[in-house]
């Protein structure tokens, strides 16, 4: 670990400031959703009191009845979604805060030092967000249309309630619940390595020092999300989303003023797993590092960490087909959130559009420490830096006094949002999926929230402790992406868009695959990313499909109401005859094809959008103008294909 540096006065104030507005704001939010809580819980009592008196208005009757039977599902709705009364822009600002993370910027920020502009391809696993584009296009609205708060909720909704979909809906909550500690342990590493960089903590009980400043920023997130809910999540993250996109407004200008050198070099950590790596220096120029063109091969060092890279083209193919199924899967973890929060189809892809333009920010700020790293690395020879600690290196020892707490802040702003949505977003697959489902159907308002509260705590306590066992952010986020995600694509992938595809297909598909990204994670930890994707999806890919054709469909009941509100494209041919007439399959065989023609488009737009934001701050203007040029191109045809085609 570098040396420590201590805060200047100016700067510790404003990052003790801005944690205590935090703090502030949440409370604010917090008091006011329990208000409406309070009332909501009043309303259905004065319904109650009204049929136990024995009001026998028919119609007075049934609604009391309705309240009545819809108590625990109400109460779950407002703390998980809001109650649905969130405006889109505030879901879209929130939806853009819990991706810009700590640990996802300290990693853009690292291939992009590392490898330069083409090291943003790298991102397609995840960090570039392309699920936006499909959830533009089409996934976000088909997957709003469904009547339901969770994942877990939809594999009911699509699979209906027999046996085997109780298990698939059960397995699913049981994954996602354990993705989002491992979700919760990637932020921790990032957010503790970031955090000791600044602040000097004592190794409290032989822990070190950087899971206690894990610990502090998740207790802080954890004060006001477990005793609320997603709307208190939503409105304290737009606050203090304020603090991040001026922050990386800032560091981009900043940026942009550096002159790189035409020859210069860059450090790449060795492969370890657990120890701290040595680092092997790299010369490179700076046409090669400001080029996004992506080359076949990297020919880095094999002894260097990034190394895993070297066969770029083969990387960018597996990358691609991963995202591309992934995507068309729809939304999930807190992204699925914020689709069902939403009031409508259109709101979906409003607050999708925004967030889409909002991430390009993300972009220029990793730029900008990029090519402040880059420059004072080569003004202080014999410095090494670390790609991973490039962002806290350069807040240190090149932003003046001021703007350094102010980045500093928005960085833990950062952190926070993540940490209060994931963990958020995580504990519903407890408290609905899992303990409403199936422990305690007749479960109590009073006995839901605190399940709500505990599983939360859970997941904060079990990806802080998972934290001390993983050394570098790059290897957790890689195999969330790559290992892990590959193994769970097909599942997914069919089950919205073959109508044959029935539950124990995806159960054992599921299974099959998370059993082999664990395997893979515990045994082959140096195993190259996107080999490990090759074996975890042909797993659970081969899985499916054999047990699909050995088992039988579901029930066309089950299919026809699945369909009746979803309407998917795909293998649906012989359901949406019999749900719909042929006027209208032609109607939704047009918006489908519609849709899917806009998504390559928005996929263009949106990566030339970022890669504009990178190349503008480090001044490649001949390639800023080609970017623009694209956009240009693509920007009128998604809006005519898109967006006046919304009816």
């Amino acid at each position: 670990m570098g040396p420590v540096v201590e805060l200047g006065t100016l700067d510790l104030a404003l990052c003790v400031g801005y944690m205590a507005s935090v703090l502030l704001v949440g409370l604010f939010f917090t008091l006011r959703e329990q208000r409406e809580r309070e009332r909501l819980r009043l309303t259905r009592l004065h319904h109650q009191a009204l049929m136990d008196a024995g009001a026998r208005d028919p119609k007075r009757l049934d609604a009391s009845c309705r309240l009545k039977s819809a108590k625990s599902g109400d109460v779950l709705e407002e703390y998980y979604l809001g109650g649905r009364r969130i405006p889109w822009y505030a879901l879209a600002v929130a939806d853009v805060s819990s991706y810009i993370d700590i640990s996802g910027t300290m990693i853009n920020t690292a291939l992009v030092y590392a490898l330069g502009v083409k090291g943003m391809y790298i991102e397609i696993r995840g960090g570039l967000c392309l699920f936006l584009a499909f959830q533009l296009a089409y996934t976000g609205k088909l997957s709003r249309r469904c009547p339901v708060k969770t994942r877990g909720e939809w594999i009911k909704f699509r699979f209906g309630t027999r046996f085997d979909a109780v298990l698939l809906r059960t397995t699913i909550a049981i994954t996602s619940l354990t993705s989002g500690v491992l979700a919760t342990t990637y932020f921790a590493v990032g957010g503790g390595k970031f955090f000791t960089e600044f602040v000097k903590l004592p190794e409290w009980g032989g822990l070190p020092s950087e899971f206690w400043a894990a610990a502090l920023l998740m207790t802080v997130a954890m004060l006001y999300t477990i005793a609320s809910g997603f709307s208190t999540v939503v409105y304290t993250d737009v606050y203090q989303s304020l603090f991040i996109f001026t922050s990386f407004i800032i560091v981009a200008i900043m940026g942009f003023m550096v002159q790189l050198p035409e020859q210069f070099s860059v450090f790449l950590p060795g492969k370890s797993v657990r120890d701290e790596p040595e680092y092997i220096e790299v010369n490179t120029t700076r046409s090669a590092w400001v080029s996004a063109v992506p080359p076949s091969s990297l020919g880095l060092p094999d002894e260097a960490s990034y190394s895993m890279y070297n066969s770029f083209g083969l990387i960018l193919v597996s990358y691609s087909l991963l995202q591309m199924m992934r995507s068309a899967s729809g939304p999930g973890g807190s992204g699925l959130q914020t689709v069902l929060a939403t009031k409508s189809e259109r709101e979906v892809r409003s607050q999708t559009f925004l967030a889409m333009i909002f991430l390009s920010l993300r972009w220029a700020f990793s730029a900008g420490i990029a090519v402040m790293g880059i420059h004072y690395s080569m003004q202080h020879v014999g410095v090494v830096v670390d790609p991973e600690r490039v962002v806290p290196i350069v807040i240190n020892k090149v932003l003046p006094v001021g703007a350094k707490g102010f980045v500093l802040a928005s960085l833990l702003a950062a952190a926070l949002t993540t940490f209060d949505t994931t963990i958020n977003s995580s504990s519903s697959y407890w408290t609905v999926d899992i303990y409403q489902a199936l422990i305690n159907p007749k479960a109590s308002e009073r006995q839901l929230l605190w399940h709500a509260r505990l599983s939360s705590a859970f997941v904060m306590l079990a990806g802080l402790f998972l934290s001390l066992d993983v050394s570098t952010i790059n290897r957790i986020w890689g195999f969330m992406t790559i290992a892990m995600a590959g193994g769970l694509i097909w599942p997914f992938f069919f089950s919205w868009y073959w109508a044959r595809f029935n539950a124990y297909s995806c159960l054992l598909g599921i299974a099959s695959g998370y059993i082999a990204a664990i395997a893979v994670f515990i045994f082959a930890p140096l195993l190259e990313e996107f080999r490990a994707f090759v074996v975890t999806s042909s797993i659970s890919g081969v899985i499916s499909i054999v047990v699909c054709l050995l088992t039988r469909p579901e029930p066309d009941k089950v299919l026809r109401r699945f369909y009746r509100f979803a309407r998917p494209p795909g293998a649906w041919y012989r359901i949406k005859h019999i749900c719909f007439t042929q006027e209208v399959i032609s109607e939704i065989d047009s918006e489908n094809h519609t849709d899917l023609a806009c998504t390559g488009l928005i996929v263009v737009a949106q990566l030339a959008l970022y890669i504009l934001a990178v190349s503008v701050v480090s001044k490649a203007w001949t390639q800023s103008l080609v970017l623009v040029a694209i956009l240009a191109v693509t920007l009128p045809l998604i809006y005519l294909k898109c967006v006046i085609s919304i009816s």
